[in-house]
């Protein structure tokens, strides 16, 4: 920034490799508490859903993901630190969960929350992560 005022960033949870379902409830808690952030003026939020796609031995009845764990957070942390890094504005929130194991048709193997000063800057940086 190129005035004196002090950047705030929030970037949530610590671990952003779950095993546990992630529910609706997570999304609401987290833009509830980005928005009481006076500087946030934009709100994102995207949730990727398991859909039962058609393909050549039957229909997608689930999704397995699996990951090294201490790289997956590593390598997501990185990637929210370089994307925050790049957003301009006074504050910056950002909340990333990603299921590992089985995910059934209809649930959420990722969600993003994003906050910034503005529409654009924020639709950015959920996009990119």
């Amino acid at each position: 920034m190129s005035d004196s005022r002090k950047r705030s960033v929030t970037v949530e949870p610590n671990e952003h490799m779950t095993r546990d379902v992630i529910g609706e409830e997570t999304v609401a808690l987290a833009v509830s508490r980005f928005r009481q952030d006076p500087a946030v003026g934009a709100v994102v939020s995207f949730a990727g859903i398991v859909r039962a796609d058609s393909k050549d031995d039957g229909v997608v009845r689930a999704i397995e993901f699996t990951a090294h764990e201490p790289i997956a957070e590593r390598a997501t942390r990185a990637l929210i630190d370089r994307l925050v890094e790049q957003t301009p504005g006074e504050s910056i929130k950002v909340h990333v969960q990603h299921r590992l194991g089985e995910v059934p048709v209809g649930e959420a193997p990722i969600v993003i929350v994003a906050a910034a000063g503005h529409r654009k800057e924020t639709f950015a940086l959920c996009s990119e992560i």
